[in-house]
């Protein structure tokens, strides 16, 4: 099998191993971290509050579930028609949501249940992006990112409201 397409067949590994550890930490860090923040950082301690209190790990995970699908099935579609822009600005959104979750963590200054994943992701999202940059146009990959970012931006107050009751 080529490399490329080892390689492009591995987001939806990457993006569900960087969202086990979001899973399995959320309740443990709602219950210790974000106590530490409201000391330090009381608007932003209130917002994750706000979207997670009361939430359980099932609950979670049926919104994590439904990105998954997503993230899984762009990936397949992309492979099976040859075209992979939509897998390019699934890849582009899901790296910046890792650089995101690096900079949480710089700025919480304690742990965060998405850190360590995130660590270890950053050098494939580097990869790919010197992939993405050496084998996409730059107006395709500035379209097909910003396509992806809004459906995410459309997508997560959905789970937020509707999967995670």
């Amino acid at each position: 099998m080529d490399a490329y397409l080892v390689f492009i067949l591995s987001l939806p590994v990457v993006f569900m191993l960087h969202d086990f550890e979001e899973i399995l930490g959320l309740e443990h860090f709602m219950a210790n971290g974000v106590p530490k923040l409201k000391k330090r950082m009381p608007k932003i301690a209130t917002l994750i509050v706000r979207n997670f209190q009361g939430k359980t790990t099932r609950d979670f995970a049926k919104g994590v579930m439904m990105m998954f699908a997503i993230v899984s099935i762009s990936t397949f579609a992309s492979v099976i028609s040859g075209y992979y822009n939509l897998w390019m600005g699934v890849f582009m959104a899901f790296s910046l949501h890792i650089v995101v979750h690096i900079l949480q963590w710089l700025v919480a200054k304690t742990y965060v249940p998405v850190i360590i994943s995130s660590v270890l992701a950053l050098p494939y999202c580097v990869y790919g992006i010197i992939l993405i940059i050496n084998n996409f146009d730059f107006d395709d990959i500035v379209l097909w990112t910003g396509i992806a970012l809004i459906a995410i931006a459309v997508f997560l107050p959905f789970a937020h409201k509707v999967v995670m009751r």
